[in-house]
């Protein structure tokens, strides 16, 4: 999501979502940017399991590093132009650029690498889901916005969903605190994002989007440097160029990133911002499904319900635009 081009929840499931594209005439049939939308998000949710089959084969950093080194070449030709015409509200806003990429390249990505040591891509998936609840209670919290009853109680249900998530159907667990420790990480994670999406929001800062990613993203792959090398200097960071880790790290630049950016955006300008929002919620169905198949994960009943939980609570929390969908629908 960029400052100015969308509101802060429409995506919040990877680094560079939402760059403005010149797509040219909104065409009359949807299909096709339907089709867009659910590619996108498959394309999302073979992120997190690309970096679940791989964590034993690339360090956190060093895949997060590679992955935004090339995130960064291949969007170079289409920055460096603008660059030079923007470069004024870049200088003068060149500390919430480095705090935003820091935040996101630096921290956020690498460390769902890392978390992915220790817990499964369909808890991973579904614990993403809680973004737009973390961003509502953030924002009351850090900013006064205060919610709705509707979205406390949204908030509460979902709350349900990620207990039945993290306590893998028992809830004894939770009495005994008998949790995965890779499923609390993961909220973590979540609520670092959600931090992020809020302060990208009030940031101010109008550029284009090629060039916000462009340069977020150098300060992002800067402040990576330092952990790559220490990964380096402990034996930790070597891994072996195997035609599995060189099509992750093109996988995660070119088609979770990239690519799906591209795609979602394609869709986001042919049937608006709500609708596109809600293809969000197919991506820990994909994760789901890629990680049964591929990973030979198990998908629970708990998962099921958690999951189940978790889209109701958003769906309370955002009924009206569900309702405001259904009569411009």
């Amino acid at each position: 999501m960029l400052p100015g081009h969308c509101c802060p929840d429409i995506n919040v499931l990877d680094g560079i979502s939402n760059v403005p594209q010149n797509f040219g005439p909104m065409p009359v049939r949807r299909d096709t940017a339907y089709a867009a939308l659910v590619a996108t998000a498959a394309l999302w949710a073979g992120n997190t399991v690309t970096g679940r089959a791989l964590a034993d084969a690339i360090p956190p950093a060093a895949f997060s590093f590679w992955r935004w080194l090339l995130v960064l070449a291949i969007l170079a030709p289409f920055a460096v132009g603008a660059l030079g015409r923007e470069w004024p509200v870049v200088r003068a806003g060149w500390r919430t650029l480095a705090a935003l990429g820091l935040m996101s390249t630096g921290l956020y990505h690498a460390w769902v690498f890392w978390v992915l040591h220790y817990t499964t891509a369909i808890n991973a998936q579904l614990l993403n889901s809680t973004v737009p609840l973390w961003v509502m209670l953030i924002g009351w919290a850090a900013f006064g916005a205060r919610p709705t009853g509707r979205e406390w109680l949204g908030f509460a249900v979902s709350g349900l969903g990620v207990a039945a998530i993290v306590a893998h159907g028992d809830w004894n667990r939770l009495a005994a605190l008998e949790v995965n420790v890779g499923d609390l990480m993961m909220l973590v994670a979540m609520i670092t994002w959600s931090v992020y999406t809020i302060l990208l929001a009030r940031s101010g800062i109008r550029l284009s989007g090629f060039v916000f990613v462009f340069v977020a993203g150098a300060f992002g792959l800067a402040g990576l440097l330092p952990f790559y090398l220490w990964e380096l200097a402990t034996g930790r960071g070597a891994f072996v160029l195997t035609p599995a880790t060189v099509g992750a790290i093109v996988y995660t630049a070119v088609g979770a990133s990239v690519l799906a950016t591209v795609l979602f955006n394609f869709g986001l300008a042919r049937v608006g911002a709500t609708r596109a929002s809600l293809f969000t919620h197919l991506v820990p169905v994909f994760g789901a499904l890629l990680g049964v198949s591929l990973l030979g994960e198990r998908l629970g009943l708990h998962h099921l319900a958690g999951f189940a939980l978790i889209l109701a609570g958003i769906g309370v929390t955002n009924s009206f635009a569900l309702r405001r969908l259904g009569r411009t629908g």
